[in-house]
């Protein structure tokens, strides 16, 4: 089904439960006030709407589920891919043999002031994904 569709009815789904339960009223007014085939006509065909809007809820459910769980892996694998690229960064940082001048030494400083300074932010994304301990590790 498209997606664009099915967002734009759950943006409106409040607003077709309160349609429906509007037909439903007036469906049950009108099994009261018409003759018997005719009301059962009415009310049969009223609650294989009610059937159908039922199933339409049940699928959407579904879809919501679905999507949630689609944006959590994206989410995640982007945060994985995050903390991979500053382990990757900070370990060829560390396994790189610096020349032994003032400038060096103090350029190495900085590049380790900002991997220090990052430690944090990269804390809670290993929290949010589940891999602190891995944080623990290097930290």
């Amino acid at each position: 089904m498209n997606t664009l569709l099915f967002q734009e009815f759950f943006v409106n789904l409040e607003e077709w439960s309160d349609k429906l339960q509007t037909l439903k009223d007036a469906s049950n007014f009108l099994v009261e006030v018409v003759k018997e085939p005719i009301g059962l006509e009415i009310k049969n065909q009223v609650l294989m709407i009610n059937q159908r809007f039922t199933d339409v809820k049940a699928e959407i459910g579904k879809f919501m589920q679905q999507q949630s769980l689609q944006q959590s892996q994206r989410t995640y694998q982007e945060r994985v891919i995050r903390l991979q690229q500053w382990l990757d960064g900070t370990e060829g940082m560390l396994r790189s043999h610096p020349t032994c001048t003032l400038k060096d030494l103090k350029e190495l400083m900085r590049q380790l002031d900002v991997c220090i300074n990052v430690v944090p932010v990269l804390r809670s994304v290993c929290t949010e994904i589940g891999c602190e301990r891995v944080m623990i590790r290097y930290h």
